[in-house]
């Protein structure tokens, strides 16, 4: 008698989560759009990222698409359309931010199998747990479908609720860049997170 497979008759869908879908992000007119205005949001100047504020272009917005399609795993976060059928949820799902994997350290160090998770929803959704999910969603690709052995991000030391997120997640502090970041007048750290595999099985409950 044959063995018994393990895997399921229907796989589940690897780019839903709960409440979310994952999806390409396409260098088309719209999604650049929402990628500029997203870029444009003030929080983003000011908690997500550390490059000097100023408005951000089309071509700026274009220029984030491309980067987003090059790296290990780059995806828009959307909440699924009430209306939508199954097979083309993806294709009516509204976008409400993005999340990223890349490898920080280059594509001739690949084989370290490290990532670095990027990710930003919108204002109008914060607050409702999605980030929550995403990074949830994305520490599952990571480790079950992108073999990756670590995963890391980064965050300002004043952006106290995300760090709250992030070490809730089960991320470990692993190190800091002193006053390295001026904003409000003031200097800030960038502090580094991780997880490694073995600690999210742990998580998962299922330690090997």
């Amino acid at each position: 008698m044959a063995a018994q497979s393990s895997t399921p008759s229907t796989p589940p869908d690897p780019f839903r989560s709960k409440r979310l879908i994952y999806r390409a992000i396409e260098d088309n007119e719209e999604d650049t759009t929402f990628i500029q205005n997203h870029l444009n949001e003030p929080a983003m100047y000011l908690l997500s990222t550390e490059v000097l504020p100023r408005p951000r272009t089309q071509r700026n917005a274009t220029e984030f698409v491309a980067r987003q399609q090059s790296q290990l795993l780059g995806v828009m976060v959307c909440l699924p359309s009430e209306d939508a059928g199954s097979e083309d949820d993806w294709r009516k799902a509204t976008p409400i931010g993005r999340v990223s994997l890349k490898n920080p350290m280059g594509a001739l160090t690949a084989h370290h199998r490290n990532a670095l998770i990027g990710i930003s929803l919108i204002a109008s959704v914060r607050g409702q747990g999605y980030g929550r999910e995403a990074i949830n969603w994305v520490l599952d690709w990571a480790f079950e479908i992108g073999a990756l052995h670590r995963v890391s991000l980064e965050v300002l030391s004043h952006n106290e609720r995300a760090l709250g997120l992030y070490r809730s997640l089960g991320f470990v502090e692993e190190g800091r860049l002193r006053e390295a970041v001026w904003q409000f007048r003031k200097w800030h750290d960038v502090i580094t997170l991780g997880m490694l595999e073995g600690e999210w099985l742990k998580l998962r409950g299922r330690e090997e």
